[in-house]
């Protein structure tokens, strides 16, 4: 389960396994942040890609969607971006597109999390097309 206090900008994680003993506790804690700045082949900025952020978990996903619901997050004119209210600890993935066009990092990087209040600096990441396969 995920929890989240939009007011206090609070978010925790609660995992039941269905024979707990004693009551059940989630903690809330400031959520995470993750930056960067994207570029193209030729070392150019990358602007107007927009950044989906993916969670290993489901539930996770679902709230982060409701926090951004209406925020599109985006690459400003030098490449650069910062999403926040990222839930702390879970893996996350992320996928990069400009209208039709997607994009993939030269260097992948799986398996990132957040740590509460704190902000995932992923620098520079130099980006390639990525060409789609014909059916």
């Amino acid at each position: 389960m995920v929890f989240y206090e939009p007011k206090k900008k609070l978010i925790g994680t609660l995992a039941l396994g269905g024979d707990e003993k004693e009551p059940a506790v989630a903690t809330l804690d400031q959520p995470g942040s993750l930056k960067g700045r994207l570029i193209a082949e030729d070392g150019k900025p990358l602007v107007g890609v927009v950044i989906n952020l993916y969670f290993s978990d489901r539930t996770g996903g679902a709230i982060q969607r409701h926090i951004y619901l209406a925020k599109l997050i985006e690459t400003n004119a030098d490449g650069k971006f910062q999403m926040d209210e990222i839930i702390p600890g879970q893996n996350i993935s992320l996928t990069f597109s400009r209208g039709k066009q997607t994009f993939e990092p030269l260097t992948k990087f799986e398996n990132r999390s957040v740590q509460a209040g704190a902000t995932l600096d992923l620098g520079e990441v130099k980006m390639k097309r990525k060409v789609e396969q014909e059916n």
